[in-house]
């Protein structure tokens, strides 16, 4: 077929195989040029493969409308230092080699899901997350230079068996999405999504999601404290082989929550915490400017 004059037309083919390739077609009205094996930052889904993703039946009004509000789902952020919460409240806190509960379900004794993550070993900023749903355990370690996932116990490579049960593996990032949580996880920092029919139904150092967050910290036994530390503590999976890390979980500087980046709650602490200097960076669309000295 011939090209209509001053249109062009652009063709992108996803490599079948890989899912990480792709070939660029470009059609304009003088020539056509094609660049093929075009690097992608992490594999793709193309539309016809989603028939290997987890399907849910819609039963319920209920299962309808949460489908249709899975883009309202509220994010936690977790990494060595601290927790964002579902509800935008930052705590400070260290994730250490004992399990952590970053999100579970706990509006009954069988809970349909939970998130955990530890550090692989001290001083070290590589995690491993264990993500517990109704049937799976699904496993994620940074190993060398990927992501290595786990099912059950066992690493699985097959990426096809792998997008059956909800996970997108990736060179750096692996994503894994289930009926109501949605998990990336680089390595070192881990996101959680939450569906909103879990607000004041979930139990997890993410805080207590309800939409305010002036009632953050209640334990694992629904108890409003304000006590970070025992906060810390209540969330710590059941793990007969890990040993707390008593020099930090029990150093009360290492606590430290802030409501909308203005107020400031030590724990059992007055103790001011030393500024740090940087140097202030201004860029314009002509120049790069410094400042002369360090600033706050």
């Amino acid at each position: 077929a011939q090209n209509v004059e001053k249109k062009i037309f652009v063709r992108l083919t996803v490599d079948r195989y890989t899912h990480q390739f792709v070939t660029q077609a470009i059609e304009t009205p003088r020539e056509n040029v094609e660049i093929r094996d075009i690097l992608l930052p992490m594999r793709v889904s193309p539309l016809m493969l989603n028939v290997h993703r987890p399907s849910y039946p819609i039963r319920s009004l209920q299962q309808f409308v949460r489908k249709a509000v899975q883009a309202e789902r509220a994010k936690c952020v977790v990494t060595s230092f601290g927790v964002n919460t579902f509800d935008d409240v930052a705590i400070e806190l260290l994730i250490t080699t004992c399990y952590s509960v970053l999100a579970e379900d706990c509006r009954s004794t069988e809970p349909k899901f939970a998130v955990l993550m530890k550090k692989v070993t001290k001083g070290s900023e590589e995690k491993k997350m264990k993500i517990i749903d109704e049937e799976p355990i699904i496993g994620l370690q940074h190993v060398i230079d990927e992501v290595e996932v786990t099912v059950d116990g066992h690493v699985e490579r097959d990426e096809e068996k792998l997008e059956r049960i909800g996970v997108n593996k990736g060179n750096e990032v692996v994503f894994v999405e289930l009926e109501y949580v949605t998990i990336r996880f680089d390595g070192e920092m881990a996101s959680v999504k939450m569906s909103p029919f879990f607000k004041n139904g979930q139990c997890d150092i993410c805080g207590h999601y309800d939409g305010e967050g002036e009632d953050e910290l209640r334990k694992a036994d629904d108890e409003l404290i304000d006590d970070l530390e025992k906060y810390h503590r209540s969330y710590f999976a059941d793990d007969s082989e890990c040993k707390i890390e008593e020099e930090l979980v029990g150093n009360k500087t290492n606590y430290r929550i802030r409501f909308d980046g203005h107020q400031d709650l030590f724990e059992e602490s007055q103790e001011l915490r030393k500024p740090i200097m940087r140097t202030d960076v201004i860029e314009y669309s002509h120049e790069l400017c410094f400042s002369k000295k360090p600033v706050f």
